[in-house]
């Protein structure tokens, strides 16, 4: 290459401009950690203090939830085995207490999802507190309540046998029922996820919101009949109760008539039915012209059984249950609920559809003799100390019976055992009686 040349070449390439450098931000943080246990090192050989700029010494918010929990959590499991133990409740709600953090957790996995309510002053404080939304309850209820069960609070009476006065207990459930109107409509305006229902007590002036929420409802159970009236026709409409497969229904002011037998049957998915202390009426002879078709034959002067109307009309039946009591002056005796049971035939539709059927007597635990009138009274089975009794059995998944033959002694504090029997369809026609 000539000299030239390399001029040239020297000229016409520019030279490559030096690589910028590189900017490097550092992010300095300081962090505060605490050696739980102390150290080997002189740093560590004292406890910690306060400190102005940072505050008292605390456990992280993770582990200290995990503690939280799991003391709840305990609490849980001590109050399975007792259906009065109304405090387990309120030892949740302290332990929530412990910042907003622990207040969601508990909430939302131990108390919210299997809500049980004692009394007053819990359903009214939880009403509130939805009303106001404190603490984000609203938000909280509205995704995690899916069984509200609402318990009537322990009456002084209960525990005493009712003393001398048979009504007692109608007339605190009375004034129960009242004050209950106001505070479980705002529970079932915000509780909207709800699979389960429990009411202890007659659901007066609530058609229009369980119109609203009964169709996704797949347990109910309640008081029926206030004052012994029949049920409201309107209120068990099948169209209505689209999922419900298990109903309880509580006396001792519960009639079971041939209306309310069609009522029932009319339910297309309910698949368990009980049945607590009712009165069953039998069906007189002279029905009207459109029940007079072939489900209800009648070969008897004494009328028809109710129960039978029940399964005949029933295309998804496949467990009654009965529960009474042994007292024979008192509403919900088992004499009768047996003679009604022992007298059920297939439907004659379809004969081999099987019903199981079950007849439970709560019998009262023994006690040391008395000859005076209170203590024989205290010894006595109230037919609504056995209502209150199957709340609590329906709060622990025990009001079915399952498994269960025999004589069965209580579990925890519960002052009832009982006696369950089971019943065979007799290979016959629906018509049948009962003497």
């Amino acid at each position: 290459m000539t000299l030239s040349g390399s001029f040239w070449n020297f000229w016409s390439h520019t030279s490559q401009a030096p690589p910028k450098p590189r900017r490097r931000t550092a992010v300095l943080t300081e962090q505060y950690v605490e050696t739980m246990g102390g150290g080997s090192k002189d740093a560590f050989s004292t406890p910690p203090c306060f400190d102005r700029a940072i505050g008292d010494p605390r456990l992280p918010v993770e582990l200290t939830v995990d503690i939280v929990l799991l003391a709840a959590r305990e609490v849980a499991l001590e109050s399975q085995g007792d259906d009065s133990d109304a405090s387990a409740s309120q030892r949740l709600l302290d332990l929530a207490r412990v910042n907003r953090v622990c207040h969601g957790a508990i909430l939302s996995t131990l108390l919210l999802p299997n809500l049980t309510l004692y009394g007053m002053h819990q359903i009214r404080a939880f009403a509130i507190s939805l009303d106001k939304d404190r603490l984000g309850t609203r938000a909280l209820a509205r995704s995690r309540v899916h069984t509200l069960t609402l318990r009537a609070p322990s009456l002084a009476s209960l525990k005493e046998g009712y003393k001398r006065a048979l009504f007692d207990a109608s007339q605190a459930q009375s004034h129960f029922e009242k004050d209950l109107i106001p505070f479980i409509r705002i529970l079932l305006r915000h509780c909207t996820s709800i699979k389960a229902l429990r009411l202890e007590g007659v659901p007066h002036g609530l058609t229009n919101l369980l119109h609203s929420i009964s169709w996704q409802l797949e347990e109910f159970a309640c008081l029926i009949g206030h004052y012994g009236r029949d049920l409201k026709q309107d209120f068990w409409l099948p169209d209505r109760w689209t999922s419900l497969t298990e109903l309880q229904l509580h006396g001792p002011q519960f009639r079971l008539t041939a209306t309310t037998a069609c009522a029932l049957a009319s339910l297309r998915q309910l698949k368990k039915l009980a049945l607590i202390v009712p009165v069953i009426i039998r069906c007189p002879t002279n029905l009207p012209p459109e029940w007079m078709d072939t489900w209800l034959g009648r070969d008897s002067k004494l009328g028809i059984n109710p129960l039978q109307i029940l399964i005949d009309r029933s295309t998804s039946l496949e467990y009654l249950l009965l529960v009474g009591h042994g007292e024979r002056d008192y509403v919900g005796n088992t004499a009768k609920d047996r003679m009604w049971l022992s007298n059920l035939g297939f439907p004659l539709t379809n004969s081999e559809r099987k019903v199981r059927l079950k007849l439970v007597t709560a019998i009262r635990r023994y006690e040391r003799r008395s000859d005076d009138e209170v203590g024989q009274a205290r010894r006595r089975v109230h037919p609504c100390e056995v209502s209150a009794w199957m709340m609590g059995r329906v709060r622990r998944g025990l009001h079915w019976f399952e498994n269960e033959q025999g004589v069965r002694g209580g579990r925890g504090k519960e002052e009832l055992d009982h006696w369950i029997e089971s019943f065979e369809l007799l290979d016959r026609g629906p018509s049948t009686t009962a003497t």
